[in-house]
């Protein structure tokens, strides 16, 4: 046994052993991301990713949907189409589907983007390390911040206007995020010419997503302010942003603009106020989204004090910078919205880029910690364990002996096994990581695919039959706002939707949209009158509120057949009978409630029921 310990070789250097703790650490995030993905139920359908679903339909089969406003505007040329062909293309060159390639890329982010975010974060702060008892220690906090983040309620707390700083479904917004970790990597682990790659990386970004590839960029420099050199950043800005934002502008521009203040009342207050709008922020937690935000500032804050008193002059001002720039996103959003309107600024949305607040705060904790780490605190650390070795079994206490031998037992076995997987860890390289990689992505995506015919129906398999043989392809279905249905209906059912909850991205479309989620799901002014902690649950509150009367209404504005409603919320409907229903929800056709209005119509003399509100029809 002693032959086979002292054969094998020990690490021939201090870089190897931190190459060899890497790989691990690499290993050790993947298999941790595949593990909750597994756990929450392996699936590529979620929202908001199937946000460009229809787009796909579209594109195999022309005649997708003719009457669904919002895949009729989808199909016309629009900046998310630079994403959405990407996903054609590929599914064109591997001869499959769609989702089949959107599921594959949700297990390649599973296990790199985990990676990624380590290898980007180290790679901005290895050059402040000075030996390897900081680069281990530095190690260390980021593979565990990483492991944190991907907890939901600990990104939670870390997510400002429902943008959290992890987030793992296939859309632009994901793609752009792992394009802008690839560029950092290579621009931070690659030496000489290579390093320009990262050019082209994030140059690819920014394509992919204006504001992502932007704040990809900034969020790198912040870090590598002082080492990077001034005519470097301006390339990288010129590269990386302005010139992918200059070709998206001229290949999109729209036909019909609008003006700017339109623009901010209809994109941001009417649609999005939860993302954009600074005093109707959303939060993830049950605390408003400033408690959050000040957490963010204050670990920033924290971090920065400490390192101004131990004289870290770099980590101190290194932390002033990203808490002014967390500070300024949020002053740019609410300058460009609420007092001076800017359609640019409304587009980019500067809120978004608080996301990045959590991954500056692990990288301020590694620095901090690792200049902390000093030899004789780690060496009284170690020397603690001295107690418990020389402390003897007292009278009364249950350790007995043969307790204490089995224990010293076990110790002396686990150091053993700890020596063993020391030796094989020195031989790890990161081809073996990559090589793990791909093996674990071909084996999740053989087993672990879902089916979107049957396992995506799940409780509304009854109700998709049910649609295929009652209804025709060209009729038109309302659901509660934010239901499953409202995601499913038009991929899972293949109908249209009188008003959808995803955004058109055409200028064009816009007011069309707006017009069509007023009349479904309220008015800011009438959603304001709702109860609900957001304007999400308070277009839901409006929805169930409404009476068949407010449908016929809404049947006359544009084409509506059926109401899709929740059978706990049905007392307005009892005059009705449903043309279909389950165990949560009922189906009414328009034609039932026209029915119902004609024999309860106002006899001569008696009022009629007022308009809710008030609304004006611009349908198109």
């Amino acid at each position: 046994m002693k032959e086979m310990v002292t054969s094998v070789p020990p690490p021939s250097s201090n870089a190897q052993s931190r190459r060899s703790l890497e790989c691990l650490l690499l290993i050790l995030l993947a298999a941790v991301s595949s593990y909750s993905f597994i756990r929450r139920g392996p699936t590529a359908f979620e929202w908001p990713g199937t946000d460009m679903a229809c787009f796909y339909e579209r594109q195999k089969d022309p005649s997708f949907l003719p009457n669904d406003y919002y895949t009729n505007s989808i199909a016309k040329p629009n900046p998310r189409h630079v994403f959405g062909y990407f996903v054609v293309a590929v599914a064109r060159v591997f001869h499959t589907d769609w989702y089949s390639v959107y599921f594959a890329f949700r297990v390649i982010q599973t296990l790199v983007v985990p990676m990624l975010w380590y290898m980007a974060m180290f790679g901005l702060v290895k050059h402040r390390l000075t030996n390897q008892r900081q680069e281990v220690i530095a190690q260390l906090v980021l593979a565990m911040a990483v492991i944190l983040v991907m907890r939901r309620d600990v990104s939670a707390w870390f997510s400002i206007a429902w943008w959290p700083p992890y987030s793992q479904y296939v859309g632009a917004h994901p793609l752009a995020v792992l394009l802008g970790l690839v560029g950092i990597v290579l621009h931070t682990h690659l030496l000489g010419p290579a390093r320009h790659l990262s050019l082209l990386i994030w140059f690819f970004a920014s394509l992919v997503h204006p504001a992502i590839g932007l704040f990809m960029v900034v969020f790198y420099l912040l870090g590598q302010i002082g080492h990077v050199r001034w005519r470097e950043a301006a390339l990288m800005i010129a590269i990386g942003v302005i010139l992918p934002i200059a070709i998206l502008t001229m290949w999109f521009r729209p036909e019909q603009p609008i003006s700017a203040a339109e623009f901010v009342n209809l994109y941001v207050i009417s649609s999005h106020p939860f993302h954009y709008q600074v005093s109707q922020f959303a939060t993830l937690t049950r605390y408003p989204w400033w408690v959050s935000f000040a957490l963010m500032l204050g670990l920033m804050i924290a971090g920065g004090t400490v390192g101004w008193l131990r004289g870290n002059r770099w980590l101190s001002s290194r932390a002033a910078l990203f808490a002014l720039s967390c500070v300024g996103c949020v002053v740019v959003q609410y300058v460009g919205t609420d007092i001076w309107p800017s359609k640019a600024i409304a587009s980019l949305g500067p809120s978004r880029f608080s996301f990045l607040g959590y991954y500056m705060i692990a990288i301020l904790a590694a620095l901090l910690l690792s200049d902390l780490g000093r030899p004789e605190l780690l060496m009284a650390a170690r020397n603690m364990t001295w107690v418990f070795r020389r402390r003897r079994p007292v009278r009364g206490s249950r350790w007995s002996p043969a307790g204490a031998l089995a224990t010293q037992t076990f110790i002396r076995a686990f150091a053993r096994g700890w020596q063993w997987v020391g030796n094989w860890l020195g031989r790890m390289r990161p081809v073996h990581v990559a090589a793990a990689t791909v093996v674990a992505a071909i084996a999740m995506i053989g087993l672990l695919k879902d089916d979107l015919d049957h396992d995506v129906r799940g409780t509304y398999a009854g109700l998709y039959e049910w649609i295929e043989r009652n209804t025709t392809s060209e009729d038109v279905f309302l659901p509660t706002f934010n239901h499953a249905l409202h995601k499913q209906l038009p991929v899972i059912g293949r109908r249209a939707l009188f008003a959808s909850q995803t955004f058109p991205f055409r200028e064009e479309a816009i007011r069309e949209h707006i017009c069509r989620l007023s009349l479904a799901y309220g008015t800011p002014e009438q959603v304001a009158t709702m109860p609900g902690r957001d304007q999400i649950a308070q277009r839901t509150n409006y929805f169930r509120s409404m009476t068949p009367g407010d449908f016929v209404k809404m049947a006359d504005a544009g084409r509506l057949d059926y109401v899709v409603v929740e059978r706990r919320y049905q007392d307005s409907f009892t005059d009705c009978t449903p043309s279909y229903e389950d165990a949560s929800i009922a189906v009414y056709s328009v034609q039932s409630f026209r029915a119902v209005q004609n024999r309860s119509r106002p006899r001569a003399g008696q009022s009629p029921i007022a308009d809710r509100g008030g609304r004006e029809s611009t349908l198109q």
